[in-house]
């Protein structure tokens, strides 16, 4: 595969288009992250609100910004107004 057949196109809004390898996401990241300095899955919380957060809000502790694509409420564990609120909430 060479070019765009290795890429994830996502669009959040119509007027920001976000182009990452398949090879790798966020959640990704973060398990990788996590393994790296020992913190527990069960104590990552995440927050998006666009097509590339899905994965990472399935695979942690994850929540949506109110204003959030639709799929991706779907798969969160509840909305938030902010990162704030969510702050405020888990601790």
């Amino acid at each position: 595969m060479t070019g765009w057949q290795q890429c994830t196109i996502t669009d959040n809004t119509g007027l920001n288009w976000k182009i990452i390898s398949k090879n790798t996401n966020k959640s990704k990241a973060i398990k990788l992250l996590s393994e790296k300095i020992e913190i527990k899955q069960e104590d990552i919380y995440t927050i998006g609100d666009g097509y590339s957060d899905i994965e990472m809000i399935k695979n942690f502790n994850g929540y949506s910004m109110k204003k959030s694509v639709d799929v991706l409420k779907k798969v969160a564990k509840k909305e938030c107004n902010s990162v704030s609120e969510l702050i405020n909430e888990i601790m």
